[in-house]
């Protein structure tokens, strides 16, 4: 019989792979679209004034994005990959490249940022970077928290490589496992119980399904308004 645990990890990834189809067709090879959106996120871009995220919007290499107490935000790469930006966040976009060109790198200056990254394919790689250290990652499901001089990693699915930015220290951290990087050093790993995986799994669930549900409704709303210029 299927574990719980397994249960919602393949419910998950189910409701997952739905997102690269509706959202990949509309993106630039090097943008994140967003696919829902609470309020109170707003996206700064070189030269423009700081403008309100909507749904559908696409950021592009050197935006940022700040949410506060209230807002977050669900994004899906042009590989597939999905990001959730938690309320009280501020995350940069430094690279967004499309499959095949090396993967992508965010920074995260303050909050949490969930993802569930698509296998990339060779040397390909996703890097979040934070102040304390650097989370390389190929495919799989993982937390980063960047709070109070340290950065936090919790792994759900795969192995995440991390690393303090002085170089001094690294450590493959592996599903149901979770780390803390500091400016020179990273801690000892560490295993995460059963009811932290499983309060992190419902997390991304709820991510997830929020995700696709918010962008089902935009697609049914821009296909109601071709049918009703047809007529």
């Amino acid at each position: 019989m299927m574990g719980l645990g397994r249960v919602r990890r393949a419910a998950c990834l189910a409701a997952l792979a739905v997102l690269p189809a509706l959202a990949v067709a509309e993106a630039q090879p090097t943008a994140a679209t967003v696919v829902s959106v609470n309020p109170a996120v707003s996206r700064a871009r070189a030269g423009a004034a700081p403008q309100a995220v909507s749904l559908g919007m696409q950021m592009l290499e050197g935006d940022s994005l700040r949410t506060d107490s209230h807002g977050g935000l669900r994004l899906v790469l042009a590989d597939g990959s999905l990001f959730a930006v938690l309320p009280n966040s501020e995350v940069s976009f430094d690279k967004l490249g499309p499959q095949g060109a090396g993967g992508s790198v965010f920074k995260l200056l303050k909050g949490i940022l969930q993802a569930s990254v698509k296998r990339l394919k060779g040397n390909e790689r996703q890097l979040v970077v934070t102040s304390n250290g650097v989370a390389g990652v190929k495919g799989t499901e993982y937390q980063v928290s960047a709070e109070g001089g340290r950065m936090e990693l919790k792994v759900l699915s795969g192995v995440v490589e991390l690393k303090d930015p002085a170089g001094k220290g690294a450590v493959s951290v592996p599903a149901g496992h979770a780390a803390v990087s500091y400016a020179d050093h990273v801690g000892a790993l560490r295993a995460m119980d059963r009811d932290e995986v499983a309060a992190l799994r419902k997390a991304f669930l709820a991510q997830v399904q929020q995700a696709q549900g918010d962008y089902l409704k935009r697609v049914r709303g821009i296909n109601g308004k071709k049918a009703g210029t047809a007529n």
